[in-house]
């Protein structure tokens, strides 16, 4: 099943990459910390994103690491998928969007829903974008023998993006 989400999302990509011809892809990576329920931990991850239509992309976590109380490696389709909307501007382009993400592992079903936002910066001469953002998450965790929770995610990430536009 994970093969054919991999799949669909790789043609998604290349379709919708032809449509919105004057934006390119991006690809980058950031540091930062994640909170849910009382669990601390700090997370390495890199993504990818790709354009829809002008200032809309489609964004996936390719891997992620949360090392904390529980540390949890997430890599490829497990990590979700989201939309993010670029706000035009000139050297910095805030930007909003929101995610959902559905992983089974032992027994355990995990979902999670985010939005929030952030800030990408343009750098003069250089392909490199830092960026900061911020994001607010439910997350739903449920199991064998009637296990159900629910928690609030903070995520406060930084780091750096090559490509776009």
């Amino acid at each position: 099943m994970k093969k054919v989400i991999f799949i669909a999302m790789v043609l998604f990509a290349v379709i919708t990459t032809a449509s919105a011809k004057k934006y390119s892809p991006m690809a980058g990576g950031g540091l930062g910390f994640q909170l849910v329920g009382d669990n601390v931990a700090f997370v390495m991850s890199a993504e990818g994103m790709v354009p829809i239509y002008n200032s809309l992309y489609a964004r996936t976590t390719l891997l992620s690491i949360a090392a904390g109380d529980n540390t949890v490696f997430t890599f490829g389709t497990g990590t979700g998928v989201g939309l993010v909307y670029f706000f035009p501007s000139r050297q910095m382009e805030p930007y909003a969007g929101a995610g959902l993400s559905l992983t089974t592992s032992s027994g355990y079903t995990n979902l999670v829903f985010e939005f929030g936002g952030g800030a990408q910066f343009e750098l003069k001469n250089s392909p490199i974008k830092p960026y900061a953002e911020a994001i607010l998450g439910i997350v739903s965790v449920s199991g064998d023998y009637y296990y159900d929770d629910t928690d609030i995610m903070f995520s406060l990430m930084f780091g750096i993006r090559f490509g776009g536009d």
